[in-house]
C-alpha cells in the first residue's frame, strides 16, 4: 500500500516520475485556505516529495526551479522531464530535466517549448516526446498543436508535428506503445442552437504513427473508434497494459460537466474504461470505491501504475496515492 502525500489538502496538476528507481512527485496547485466559491485563492507549489523504501512519502528540503502545475511529466532513462504548465505568473514554455544523484535532485533547464502551454497531454514514443493539445493562456481557446522533442538529439529543440484530424482540445489524455501515440477525449468549446457556449466533452480517439525521414520527424494520424463517454482530464499518461489495453480511470464526462453547483458536486465518475487498440474497441469494466480525481499524473513503477493526488471535486484536492494493477481483460 502507498501512503498519501503528507499534505492535508493534496494537489492538482502535479508532475511525477521515476529517477534512479525513486518515485518523485512535485509542484501542483490547491486552495489551502478557502474554496474558490468562498473567495479562496489558488496557490502554486515547488515542493518535492520522494517515496522512501517503506513506500512513505518524504518532503525533501529541495524545491523545483519555479512553482508550477498542469504540465506534462515524462520518465526517461533515469530522468524526470517537466514540460510546460502554468503558475500565478502565467503560462510557461519551460522544460526541465530532474535527475536524482543519490542525495539530491539535479535540475537542468532544457530548450523551451515553442509557445507557453499547459493542460495538454504528452507521452514518450521510443526516444520521442509528443505533446498535444492544451491552452496557451487562461483565456485562450483550446489548441490543435502537436510538438515533438527527440531526446537523442536534444540540440534540435522542439518541432511541429501534424495535428490530429479532429477538434482542437484541452485536457486530453494520451498513451503510447509499439511506436504509436494515442490521443483521447479532452474538451473544447461548444456552441448550442441559441448561440451559448458550453463545455463540449469529446469522446474521439486517434492514433499517430511517427516516422523519421529525410532528417526530420513526420507522421500520419488515424481515427479510431470513439469512447463510450468522455474521460477528459483523467490521469496522463493513460496506463497501458500488455501493449494492447489503455486504461482510463474516471475523468470528466458530459453529464458531470453539466453540474454547476460546486458545493453539492458529487465528484467525478469512478468508471474504469478499457480501450483495446488491437481490436479498436472500448468498454467499461467496472467501478472503484476510491475517490476518482482528475488533473493528475500517473507513473509506471515496478510493473504497476501509481495515480498521484489530483482534484476530487471542483476546487477540492485529494492527497491519496492509488496503486493499480489489473489482469488482462
Amino acid at each position: 500500500m502507498i501512503e498519501p502525500i503528507p499534505d492535508k489538502e493534496g494537489f492538482a496538476g502535479m508532475y511525477a516520475g521515476v529517477s534512479k528507481g525513486k518515485v518523485f512527485c512535485m509542484g501542483g496547485a490547491n486552495f489551502p485556505e478557502k474554496r474558490p466559491w468562498e473567495g479562496g485563492a489558488k496557490v502554486w507549489y515547488d515542493d518535492i516529495y520522494m517515496m522512501n523504501e517503506n513506500h512513505d512519502w518524504v518532503k525533501t528540503a529541495q524545491h523545483m526551479p519555479i512553482k508550477l502545475a498542469y504540465g506534462v511529466s515524462i520518465s526517461y532513462k533515469n530522468q524526470l522531464l517537466l514540460i510546460g504548465g502554468y503558475n500565478e505568473s502565467g503560462y510557461q514554455k519551460t522544460f526541465y530535466s530532474c535527475i536524482w544523484n543519490g542525495t539530491s535532485c539535479q535540475f537542468t533547464e532544457l530548450k523551451s517549448l515553442p509557445i507557453p502551454l499547459a493542460n495538454m497531454a504528452g507521452s514518450l514514443v521510443g526516444d520521442l516526446i509528443i505533446v498535444a493539445g492544451g491552452t496557451s493562456s487562461s483565456t485562450g481557446e483550446p489548441l490543435s498543436v502537436v510538438f515533438g522533442f527527440d531526446l537523442k538529439h536534444p540540440q534540435n529543440g522542439w518541432f511541429n508535428l501534424p495535428a490530429w484530424p479532429g477538434p482542437s482540445r484541452t485536457q486530453p489524455v494520451s498513451a503510447s506503445t509499439n511506436n504509436h501515440f494515442y490521443l483521447f477525449s479532452g474538451e473544447t468549446v461548444g456552441v448550442d442552437s441559441a448561440g451559448n457556449k458550453y463545455r463540449n466533452i469529446l469522446k474521439d480517439a486517434y492514433e499517430f504513427s511517427p516516422a523519421f525521414m529525410d532528417g526530420k520527424w513526420i507522421g500520419n494520424w488515424k481515427k479510431r473508434t470513439d469512447l463510450p463517454h468522455g474521460v477528459s482530464a483523467s490521469a496522463n499518461p493513460a496506463p497501458m497494459f500488455n501493449n494492447q489495453y489503455v486504461l482510463f480511470w474516471g475523468g470528466l464526462d458530459s453529464a458531470t460537466a453539466r453540474i454547476k453547483d460546486p458545493v453539492t458536486h458529487p465528484g467525478f465518475p469512478k468508471t474504469l474504461l478499457i480501450f483495446d487498440i488491437k481490436n479498436n474497441t472500448s468498454k467499461d469494466i467496472g467501478f472503484t470505491e476510491e475517490v476518482s480525481p482528475v488533473t493528475l499524473p500517473s507513473v509506471k513503477w515496478n510493473n504497476k501504475w501509481l495515480f498521484i493526488s489530483g482534484e476530487k471535486k471542483p476546487g477540492v484536492r485529494t492527497n491519496q496515492v492509488i496503486q493499480l494493477s489489473i489482469q488482462q481483460p
